[in-house]
């Protein structure tokens, strides 16, 4: 059962739907199996205390998004504060080549 405050960060984490670990088919690949018991181990949400911001890299269609969907949610049901933007919102990278420098005449 979810109480009144976990409700109100999991509506103010504006997940576009809710994903759980339940949902997850780690039986899928074998590169999934071979993960699972690492990826599990975020739950325990360690790593927010020590200031470490987990990094889910792979293919297109594996699974990161709804992964890191499911850490978030269950940082929400831990009593911890969750930011998920749509990527309209999301901040765009600021970096910019260096030009090269030219003199005026």
């Amino acid at each position: 059962m979810l109480t009144a405050e976990t409700k109100r960060r999991i509506q103010s984490a504006h997940f576009p739907q809710i994903n759980t670990v339940d949902g997850f088919d780690f039986d899928f690949d074998a590169c999934r199996k071979k993960l699972k018991a690492r990826y599990l181990a975020l739950h325990d949400l360690a790593f927010l205390g020590k200031g470490i911001n987990p990094l889910f890299i792979g293919h297109p269609g594996t699974g990161k998004t709804f992964l890191a969907r499911a850490l978030a949610f269950r940082a929400c049901q831990a009593t911890r504060s969750s930011a998920s933007r749509p990527p309209s919102l999301r901040p765009r990278s600021t970096y910019m080549p260096e030009r090269p420098r030219t003199s005026l005449p």
